[in-house]
């Protein structure tokens, strides 16, 4: 998993075409003219989903993890809290469906990344993820999450 500030993005360039790809993206992004939906960036390899939501408690919730895509987390509005643990060490609670691209594992919520508009995390295959989780009350929020298929 990767966690830092969007200053640092330059940092990650050249992991692979495909993240880079979803890096020139960010560099580039303006919030203000996004709207909620599915957003085009290279078709199938790379797309990004803008929606809004809600932050919600942490407890009962059930972590989520991917096979084919890695994810990469930033809030444009409010912030979240995005638990995560190594995907092997839980239980697996609905199995993977390979058609959704997820896996659903259950465990106490332990470690944590802050997310804010200038803040991101990337979550790769290994790193089962819970996103969207108030750090006190809940609080509405605007959200980017970006899809970066695994060549």
């Amino acid at each position: 998993m990767i966690y830092d500030h969007l200053s640092r993005l330059p940092l990650y360039c050249g992991l692979s075409p495909e993240l880079d790809r979803a890096f020139a993206f960010l560099k580039e992004l303006s919030p203000e003219t996004l709207s909620p939906g599915r957003i085009e960036i290279d078709g199938e390899a790379v797309y990004a989903n803008c929606f809004d939501g809600k932050t919600a408690s942490p407890e009962g919730a059930l972590y989520e993890a991917h096979n084919r895509y890695i994810d990469i987390h930033l809030p444009l509005t409010g912030c979240e809290r995005v638990y995560y643990a190594d995907r092997g060490t839980l239980e697996s609670v609905i199995p993977y469906d390979a058609d959704g691209d997820c896996e659903m594992l259950s465990s106490e919520a332990r470690d944590f990344c802050t997310l804010d508009p200038c803040h991101f995390c990337v979550t790769f295959p290994a790193d089962a993820h819970l996103p969207g989780r108030a750090a006190d009350e809940p609080i509405p929020y605007r959200k980017l999450v970006l899809k970066v298929r695994i060549s």
